[in-house]
């Protein structure tokens, strides 16, 4: 059986020198029933030119793709609504176009949904990731656990209440979430032009849709050297080969 339709999202601006590896990496989802939108916010390099060549080579790998742009740059919560209303699957992955997608990713959330029958949305784990270090190893690190995050994402919907209004404990990037459910709440709040994420998730949890948490990676989050700490009591390093991401 084919499976719900899920709509992955790219959020992109002046995204050219990561956007194709992000497209690569949904392409080599292990899940098939996808379909693709990639929304520009008024980019000034070639991200619109890059997207438009890959979605013409690849538009047989999906069962729809589009390309929206805007002329001008609106901000994050507007260009996430764009392709938010613009997509009709029943889940919906939202991918910023500098991230990318563990190949496993979109299958292993149906799974986990699939087995929670009262989940609508659920936030898994993250991996921050440094690029390629040889042609064998991606350099990927971990932030150290945060015992007081986990406990309230496991924690019941009270519990989440109270967590949200103090601090945005739910990392978008690993977010997966039933279309309908965001749609419900309007999408978006665009008066926060660029924080899309903790806005909604508190009106999500305000609303009584409890956040279900997914221990497992599903995400790559891209950072660099410069703007992650390595120091040894909050990252940890994780070599990978490059045959565990599809998407080098």
């Amino acid at each position: 059986m084919q499976g719900d339709l899920v709509s992955i999202n790219v959020i992109a601006y002046n995204s050219e020198k990561t956007i194709v590896e992000t497209l690569n990496s949904i392409k080599n989802q292990t899940y098939k029933n996808i379909e693709l939108i990639v929304s520009d916010d008024g980019s000034s390099d070639r991200t619109v030119e890059l997207s438009k060549l890959w979605l013409d080579e690849n538009k047989n790998e999906f069962v729809s793709s589009k390309l929206l742009t805007s002329c001008v740059n609106t901000g994050t919560s507007a260009n996430a609504n764009r392709a938010l209303f613009e997509c009709g699957g029943v889940w919906l992955k939202e991918i910023a176009a500098d991230d990318v997608l563990l190949p496993n990713c979109i299958e292993r959330c149906l799974n986990y949904v699939s087995s929670n029958k009262f989940c609508n949305w659920l936030v898994g784990k993250s991996l921050i990731y440094l690029d390629v270090i040889d042609d064998e190893h991606l350099l990927a690190v971990n932030v150290a656990e945060e015992p007081e995050k986990y406990n309230d994402l496991n924690g019941p919907l009270e519990i989440q209440k109270k967590a949200i209004v103090n601090y945005n404990f739910v990392e978008a990037p690993a977010v997966f979430i039933r279309c309908s459910t965001l749609k419900g709440i309007g999408g978006y709040d665009e008066q926060y032009k660029l924080m899309e994420d903790w806005p909604a998730w508190y009106k999500l949890i305000f609303r009584g849709e409890k956040c279900f948490f997914f221990d497992e990676y599903i995400v790559g989050y891209r950072s660099n050297e410069n703007s992650v700490s390595l120091s040894s009591n909050k990252l940890f390093n994780i070599g990978f080969k490059k045959s565990e991401f599809l998407f080098l």
